[in-house]
């Protein structure tokens, strides 16, 4: 069984999309040999955030997906705590379930990355990517927390961002989110039962109409 560290890097070493080009430099392979292209689609306020479309899944990498998440909720004691609504997929992860396939026009091959893509490399930058959701005044704050809890007054449907795991959610009731995890798949949880929080810092957004 991998460690819980193991584990992340595992699920979410897709994100950094970091990898080697071929010639045509269309198409990138990440750390995890797994193959995408860059797009892009776009916020509310209509800025440009870059996205990865990757190769799908095969059937032996989804059962693996399944199996890895099993041992992490039962390493973890999440059991209670944790369903899985929908498989494992490379189409989308937690950023474009949270800010894009929520939006109005929603596209499921949409891998959304906190940070940019450098084109030529396919290497991570430092330029930020998913934050223009909320820097170009598409959504704004609603509040912050320090202890994980979903204060009183947070309507459903509310955007997640745990900015200590660069992980995103959506708020679902007063006790729970729905979140993507990485290459797995799609689970309702409580607010500190996923594997990419690393604190108890949690933001909470609303659309700005």
């Amino acid at each position: 069984m991998r460690s819980c560290l193991c584990l992340a890097v595992w699920l979410y070493g897709l994100s950094a999309c970091n990898g080697t080009t071929n010639e045509a430099i269309t198409e990138f392979i990440n750390d995890n040999g797994h193959t995408f292209t860059l797009s892009s689609v776009r916020t509310p306020k209509n800025s440009v955030i870059q996205t990865c479309v990757y190769v799908p899944l095969t059937a032996d990498e989804i059962s693996d997906a399944n199996t890895q998440m099993e041992q992490l909720i039962e390493l973890m004691r999440w059991q209670g705590k944790v369903t899985k609504l929908a498989e494992p997929t490379l189409s989308y992860n937690c950023h474009s379930y949270a800010w894009h396939k929520q939006s109005p026009s929603p596209n499921e091959k949409a891998w959304i990355n906190r940070y940019r893509i450098d084109p030529k490399t396919g290497n991570t930058t430092s330029v930020l990517n998913l934050d223009k959701y909320w820097n170009d005044g598409s959504y704004k704050s609603i509040t912050t927390v320090t202890d994980g809890s979903i204060p009183s007054g947070i309507p459903n449907n509310a955007k997640v961002f745990y900015p200590g795991g660069d992980h995103s959610a959506i708020k679902v009731s007063g006790t729970a989110f729905v979140s993507k995890w990485g290459l797995a798949g799609l689970y309702r949880h409580e607010p500190m039962a996923c594997p990419d929080k690393n604190n108890n810092l949690i933001q909470y957004f609303k659309k700005n109409n």
